[in-house]
């Protein structure tokens, strides 16, 4: 799963710190995804595929999290 949630790699067992890390910049780019699906939300089609693609990387970044967690206790 790592190849796929790159960013979990950096999580290791007991720190609670490396997890806290990989949490924050998970939910800053789900945030981030969320106001650009807002700003682009104007236009009619447009807005549409990108609400739709932000709400995938949203998805994303939830199981990205998830795996995160499971690495910390896991390793």
């Amino acid at each position: 799963m790592n190849e796929l949630f790159p960013v979990g790699k950096g999580v290791k067992k007991g720190n609670i710190v490396t997890l806290a890390v990989v949490c924050a910049i998970y939910l800053v780019a789900a945030y981030a995804a969320s106001f650009v699906a807002g700003v682009f939300s104007i236009l009619p089609f447009v807005g549409w595929i990108v609400r739709l693609a932000g709400g995938l990387f949203k998805v994303y970044c939830a199981f990205g999290i998830v795996t995160a967690v499971i690495d910390f206790f896991k390793k």
